[in-house]
């Protein structure tokens, strides 16, 4: 098989018809020495035997590590080849917000390869959110290639704000048309894990699926404990956003230098870039466990999605 990139949309199409065990997919952000966490993630991914995870970069992180959607997929292809990854890879752009960049910004992105879109209209009034998001979905279908039908998500209450309400998902779910997931907020944040609302989460899991969506998307999650990731596919996420966490892991290594720490992604692209690889393959190796783990809590090991 060769290495290409894909949607899952078919595969989150299975999950809404119950036809897959409980797992939520786990969404790895890369923002930061992409080419060696690919890497890293590759190897872990054909150590538990699974393809069924998504490599992301959201919209406002694309502006601030300097990269475009053509370089950081061509890092990814690039790390696949060279671990013998065999196999579908799933890219997506996650919080793509309604900015005036944004329908080029979807253009540049699908042409590159992300065929799994995440829109985030969250911050404005339900109204304008609804409409937005309407908007944003046509663009995409109009856009995508004529053979690759992508996966697109909406979301509804701003990450890190209030909880999102029955009510509001309802309406949002009723009015737009063309998603297989829904981001929601539940009690977490960003960079600061949070409390996790269990009922409420299963409750607007539970009215994702009667619309015949996949499930909700819960972002904030790479913080939280090892307990309560593994609650999250009991409870219907079918999607999982891992980010800060894995970051961490590589700016508070000991190895990593010291002096290039602070606002590192971006302004010091090229220094970071420029680590010996004997000290990077050292912070891959920690980068790499922590990949396995959240596989194993999420309940992917030797899943695989099987698409044409």
């Amino acid at each position: 098989m060769q290495i290409f990139s894909a949607s899952i949309k078919s595969f989150y199409e299975k999950m809404a018809r119950n036809e897959m065990s409980s797992f939520s997919v786990p969404a790895f952000n890369l923002r930061i020495l992409t080419f060696d966490m690919a890497r890293a993630l590759f190897r872990a991914a054909q150590k538990v035997k699974t393809n069924t995870f998504i490599i992301e970069i959201a919209q406002s992180e694309l502006g601030y590590t300097k990269q475009t959607p053509k370089s950081f997929a061509k890092q990814c292809l690039a790390a696949a080849k060279a671990e013998n990854y065999q196999d579908k890879i799933f890219l997506q752009g996650d919080h793509f917000k309604p900015k005036n960049n944004l329908p080029r910004l979807i253009k540049r992105a699908i042409k590159a390869g992300f065929y799994n879109i995440d829109i985030d209209c969250s911050a404005l009034p339900l109204v304008e959110n609804i409409a937005q998001t309407n908007y944003f979905i046509e663009l995409i279908k109009k856009r995508q290639p004529r053979d690759m039908a992508i996966n697109i998500g909406g979301e509804v209450g701003e990450i890190g704000s209030s909880n999102t309400s029955a009510e509001h998902l309802r309406e949002f779910l009723q009015k737009v048309k063309g998603i297989n997931k829904v981001a929601v907020q539940t009690g977490t944040a960003h960079g600061k894990g949070g409390q996790i609302d269990w009922q409420l989460l299963k409750n607007l899991s539970a009215i994702a699926q009667e619309y015949g969506l996949a499930g909700v998307v819960q972002h904030g999650a790479s913080t939280l404990s090892e307990d309560d990731l593994k609650r999250l596919p009991q409870h219907g996420v079918c999607e999982v956003h891992l980010a800060t966490e894995l970051q961490d892991v590589i700016l508070q290594h000991p190895l990593f230098p010291y002096k290039i720490k602070k606002q590192a992604i971006g302004r010091f692209k090229n220094k970071i870039n420029s680590i010996p690889q004997t000290i990077k393959d050292q912070i891959m190796e920690e980068v790499e466990e922590k990949f396995i783990f959240f596989f194993k809590c999420l309940g992917v090991e030797n899943i695989h999605s099987d698409l044409k």
